[in-house]
């Protein structure tokens, strides 16, 4: 096992910091000086002439200065600086965040000693700061910033993995691909969503950083809502997000095709294929099997879709079959030629495949106009197709053996934030004890356990009945990952029950927390 405490066997890792020329930029580059992790490079890439508070830090011989690209934003920083990096592992830093003291040793543990993961991150503050009465900012509360689990299907979804929370392998980008300036704000997803597609994430439930943001009113308003500018620029990020594709193959997802054969090309037809477009956010390919006036006539385009032509008149059976010749995917939605499919459950239906059918089960697609069409592993249908071509698809896949379900309730992605929903509507009606054992039950079998345990212990705590178990539940979440929050909470349980000396540590403890002196300062640089 490498010894992380000897700089000469320990990896050597990179921080990219990409603003360092403003306050919260040499607070940040003053957090990635006073590691604990030592082999350390420090590339910063910005503009700007500096001053004499960042002189002895810009001299550390970790530090690596690089002057910002002529052309290109905030992607072309990133990967310049990733172009100069030489450390195994790469981690990043701007002028809104700031490392703990052993930020890179924890990750970096977790990646030496977490199996095949090539990613990794912990969990962080978010730091709410308002205007102080004398200069400066002062800090209103911290928050914890995600604690959740590694969940491809989620991440595929939102972004909540912070990029300062991150540490990845430097190589995994020669499979990624670089960052990309077209989703613009939404350029840390699109990179996360494409690790994803070759590695898993090591979670670690551990504070190691912080992330800063106003709470001073109309400091980052957002766009007002139907800002025309605004709606146009977000939804095409979204778009360049979730059509990039790396080239395969992907070891960690898989990718799915969607064949629709339309008997009509009119404006039903296009609805749906706009649907498709608008709800799938998994990696996908949509083949339309219609012949060229009506492909011409339906107006769809894009990179996801593929035109399969077929001759007009073409029976339904014989278009799909073309269709499925063409597809790569490893699993593959056939959607029925007229009725209304929910275009939402289509990736729901490929997640149910993939995590829940047995082999031998397909996945029927929901639709309440009961029309036949179901998500099937790619093999398999091509192998009731060859077996039985004389029949029609859903006789061929019914000869074969192929049996189609529908999905339960429980297999469906998010049903664990449905859970979550329902534990927190429970507390709004004041069933706390039911609330409790939701999130108990969901710590069991869903994971993110100290999240988890201390929603149970706040939902214990308010129905005062059950002091003993969110006492215990409390502390167990403060042995291993204490908030400011958690602190609090154990604070009142200990008050409540006469453990007024245990209650004024636990408050002087979440106040360190609160303020930054828990962390280990050093001089700065």
């Amino acid at each position: 096992m490498i010894d992380l405490r000897e700089v000469r066997s320990a990896p050597r890792v990179t921080v990219v910091l990409t603003t360092w020329d403003t306050p919260g930029g040499r607070a940040a580059l003053r957090s990635a000086l006073r590691q604990t992790y030592s082999n350390l490079e420090i590339i910063v890439a910005g503009g700007g002439q500096g001053d004499a508070e960042c002189a002895a830090g810009l001299a550390d011989p970790r530090v690596r200065r690089l002057r910002r690209p002529a052309q290109g934003g905030e992607a072309a920083s990133l990967n310049e600086a990733l172009r100069r990096a030489e450390g195994r592992y790469v981690c990043y830093l701007d002028d809104r965040s700031q490392f703990y003291g052993d930020h890179v040793r924890v990750l970096v543990e977790a990646l030496e000693t977490g199996g095949d993961g090539e990613a990794a991150y912990s969990d962080f503050y978010c730091t709410l700061q308002g205007p102080a009465a004398e200069r400066g900012r002062q800090v209103l509360g911290k928050v914890l910033l995600g604690g959740r689990d590694f969940d491809r299907f989620f991440l595929f979804h939102y972004h909540y993995v912070p990029r300062a929370a991150l540490m990845h392998r430097r190589d995994l980008l020669e499979r990624t691909g670089p960052y990309a300036e077209e989703p613009g704000d939404l350029l840390d997803w699109d990179m996360h969503r494409r690790m994803a597609l070759f590695t898993d994430f090591v979670h670690v439930p551990r504070i190691t950083g912080e992330i800063s943001a106003d709470d001073e009113p109309g400091a980052a308003a957002p766009p007002a809502v139907g800002a025309p500018a605004a709606d146009e620029r977000l939804e095409a990020a979204l778009l360049a997000v979730r059509r990039r594709r790396p080239g395969k193959p992907w070891p960690k997802a898989r990718d799915l095709a969607v064949v629709f054969a339309p008997s009509r090309a009119g404006a039903d037809a296009a609805a749906r294929i706009a649907e498709i477009h608008r709800w799938t956010y998994v990696p996908y390919r949509l083949y339309l099997a219609a012949a060229p006036d009506e492909a011409r006539r339906l107006g769809a385009a894009g990179p996801e879709l593929v035109h399969v032509p077929v001759e007009a008149g073409w029976p339904w059976d014989a278009r799909v079959d073309k269709a499925l010749r063409l597809g790569e995917a490893d699993c593959v939605a056939v959607l029925p030629p007229d009725g209304d499919v929910d275009a939402a459950g289509i990736e729901a239906c490929a997640y149910v495949l993939e995590h829940h059918a047995e082999p031998g089960q397909a996945v029927r697609l929901p639709s309440a106009s009961g029309a036949w069409g179901a998500v099937f592993r790619t093999d398999e249908l091509l192998r009731a197709r060859r077996n039985h071509p004389a029949l029609s698809l859903r006789r061929s896949v019914e000869a074969a053996g192929l049996a189609t379900r529908s999905p339960r309730g429980d297999e469906l992605p998010f049903d664990f934030d449905q859970a979550l929903r329902d534990a927190r509507a429970a507390e709004a009606d004041g069933n706390f004890l039911r609330a409790a054992r939701t999130y108990e039950a969901l710590a069991r079998k869903r994971g993110n356990t100290l999240w988890m345990k201390e929603a149970a212990a706040c939902a214990l705590y308010r129905d005062e009945q059950h002091d003993p178990q969110a006492l215990e539940a409390c502390q167990e979440v403060n042995r291993h990952r204490p908030t400011v929050s958690s602190l609090l909470l154990e604070a009142r349980l200990c008050r409540r029950n006469d453990q007024v000396p245990r209650a004024a540590r636990l408050l002087e403890q979440a106040r360190e927390v609160l303020t930054g002196t828990a962390d280990v300062k050093e001089p700065p640089c």
